[in-house]
């Protein structure tokens, strides 16, 4: 994939279908969660910039 590709997809609205697809092809290994788990906001800070918080996914990376 590259930056031409990326770039256009990755200015598009938030769906969770998307990062799906593109996850496993930036993250190779990435475990994608079947729903999402949900975190809570935790600061005022937080909650003045986001309604909710959720993980999709986790991945391993290598220290370089």
């Amino acid at each position: 994939m590259n930056a031409a590709t990326l770039q256009p997809q990755l200015q598009q609205p938030y769906r969770r279908e998307t990062w799906h697809t593109l996850l496993p092809q930036l993250l190779p290994g990435v475990e994608l969660f079947e729903q999402p788990h949900d975190f809570p906001l935790t600061s005022e800070h937080e909650r003045a910039i986001a309604t909710a918080r959720r993980q999709i996914g986790a991945a391993t990376l290598a220290d370089g």
